[in-house]
Order: structure tokens, then C-alpha cells, then sequence
């Protein structure tokens, strides 16, 4: 066969297309584009949705550090009130310790001294 030979073969293929069928190629074609139109402005409206909620959740745990930062200071200052008098309960008790072991050395080496001498 020559070239023009298939070129009228794929003539006569498009031209057996009836009206009908063209009608129809193009009304299926018009709803598909439809479709996409849709899904594309729900997929639009979808990504604003997820931006509005992401700067939402920014938000939310801004504030929540923020409340959690406080609690944390007021657990530590309430720590801080409870745990003074006893650290100068502490203190007090191992300087009056220090003492008293200060005396008894001393009482003790006075002690040994007089020993000596009177022996």
C-alpha cells in the first residue's frame, strides 16, 4: 500500500464518527473537566483549611509553653518555701554539731594534756 493509501484509511476512521458519538465524546469530556474544576477548588479550600489550622495549633502551643513555663516557676517557688526552713534547720543543726564536736576535741585533748602533767 502507498502512503495515500493510509491516509484515506485513517480519514474514513474519522470520518465514521458520528455526530452523536462526537457529542458525546465532548459531554463526557465537559463533565470530566467539571470534575477537575471541583476537585481542584476543594483541594484549594482543603490547603487553606490546613493552613488556617496549622497557624492554630502554632497558637495553641505558644500558649502552652507559656502556661507550661509558668506552672514551672510556681512549682519552684512553692518548692523553694518548703525547702528553705529545712535547709536552715540544716544549717543551724551542723553548725551547733560543729561546735559541740569542737569542744569534745578540745575537752579531749585537755584531757590528755592533764594526763601528762599529773602523772
Amino acid at each position: 500500500m502507498s502512503d495515500s493509501g493510509k491516509k484515506s484509511n485513517g480519514d474514513d476512521h474519522h470520518s465514521s464518527i458520528s455526530s452523536s458519538e462526537l457529542e458525546y465524546i465532548l459531554e463526557v469530556n465537559r463533565k470530566a473537566i467539571e470534575i477537575h474544576l471541583e476537585n481542584s477548588q476543594q483541594h484549594e479550600l482543603t490547603l487553606k483549611e490546613l493552613a488556617e489550622l496549622k497557624t492554630a495549633s502554632g497558637c495553641v502551643i505558644v500558649e502552652l509553653q507559656k502556661t507550661i513555663t509558668e506552672k514551672n516557676s510556681e512549682i519552684i517557688d512553692i518548692l523553694k518555701e518548703q525547702i528553705k526552713p529545712k535547709v536552715d534547720d540544716t544549717d543551724k543543726n551542723t553548725f551547733r554539731l560543729t561546735v559541740i564536736l569542737g569542744f569534745v576535741g578540745l575537752a579531749t585533748i585537755a584531757q590528755i594534756i592533764q594526763m601528762f602533767f599529773h602523772k
